[in-house]
C-alpha cells in the first residue's frame, strides 16, 4: 500500500502503487473534463443530434420497406437536407449523402432513394 495523491480532487488517498484516482467519481470526472471539447461541445452536440435525427427518419422510412419517398415527405417528418456525415459517388457517378449507415440520393422528379451501407458489405 501506497500513499498518493488523486488526480482529480488532489486528496490524498492509500492503494496500489500505481492507482492514480481515490475513487471511481474522480477517475470518470476526469477522463470527461480531458476529453471535453470547451468551445465547440455545445455545438458539435447540436450537430450530431441534427444528423442523428436525420438518420432516424431515414432508418424509419427504410424499415417501412419503401426505398424511395418523396422529398417533402422527408421534410414533413422534420427532415435537414443540409446535415449529413458525408458523400460517395456510385459506379454510375451518381451521388448519395450519408447520415452514418444511411445514405439518399434525390432524383430530378424530388424522389429520395434511401440505401443502407450494411446491406451492401
Amino acid at each position: 500500500m501506497n500513499n498518493s495523491t488523486c488526480g482529480y480532487c488532489r486528496k490524498t488517498f492509500t492503494g496500489r502503487v500505481d492507482k492514480l484516482f481515490c475513487n471511481d467519481h474522480c477517475r470518470v470526472a476526469f477522463h470527461n473534463n480531458k476529453t471535453k471539447d470547451k468551445d465547440n461541445n455545445n455545438y458539435t452536440r447540436m450537430i450530431n443530434a441534427l444528423i442523428k435525427k436525420n438518420r432516424n427518419i431515414l432508418k424509419s422510412v427504410f424499415e417501412e420497406e419503401v426505398n424511395s419517398v418523396h422529398y417533402g415527405a422527408l421534410v414533413i417528418k422534420g427532415f435537414s437536407f443540409s446535415f449529413f456525415t458525408h458523400e460517395t459517388a456510385s459506379r454510375s457517378g451518381e451521388v448519395f449523402r450519408f447520415c452514418y449507415d444511411y445514405g439518399y440520393r434525390i432524383n430530378k422528379e424530388g424522389e429520395v432513394l434511401i440505401i443502407n451501407t450494411f446491406l451492401f458489405v
